[in-house]
């Protein structure tokens, strides 16, 4: 019996239209998503001009009506926190390499934690492998 609707690994009609809006836009995720990693995203307010314009009611008489941009602080670029950085190269590496299964990233955990372990004695080690190998997440026949 076939299943109805659209095929596997197809896109849905919202994901179509929201790529066809940032077509007509102009608008490059992957590019904003390096910038954004990179921390070399043009400043939002400035556009990366490094100044603003400062209209005459909105300054003292001695100060230019070109400033120092307040968002960037004259860098040209935004400054977003580490964990967006992180975050935003995260989703970057997730569109180029595949997500691991998590029995992978278990199995390879526990080696890790083996390997670093190879300077106890036989005994102590043999009681850590036994526990690695009675630990509840650990079962060889999903492997």
């Amino acid at each position: 019996m076939a299943s109805k609707g659209r095929p596997k690994g197809s896109k849905n009609k919202s994901n179509v239209a929201v790529e066809k809006r940032l077509d007509e836009l102009g608008f490059d995720v992957i590019e904003f998503m390096v910038k954004l990693a990179t921390n070399t995203l043009p400043c939002w307010l400035c556009h990366g001009k490094k100044n603003v314009y400062v209209p005459k009611n909105q300054r003292r008489v001695d100060e230019p009506e070109r400033q120092t941009c307040p968002q960037c602080e004259g860098t040209g670029v935004d400054c977003f926190d580490n964990a967006s950085r992180v975050k935003a190269a995260s989703r970057l590496m997730d569109s180029v390499h595949p997500k691991l299964a998590s029995k992978t990233v278990e199995r390879t955990t526990r080696r890790i934690v083996v390997a670093r372990l190879a300077h106890l004695s036989p005994e102590q080690r043999a009681v850590v492998e036994d526990e690695i190998a009675n630990h509840p997440g650990n079962d060889p026949d999903s492997e």
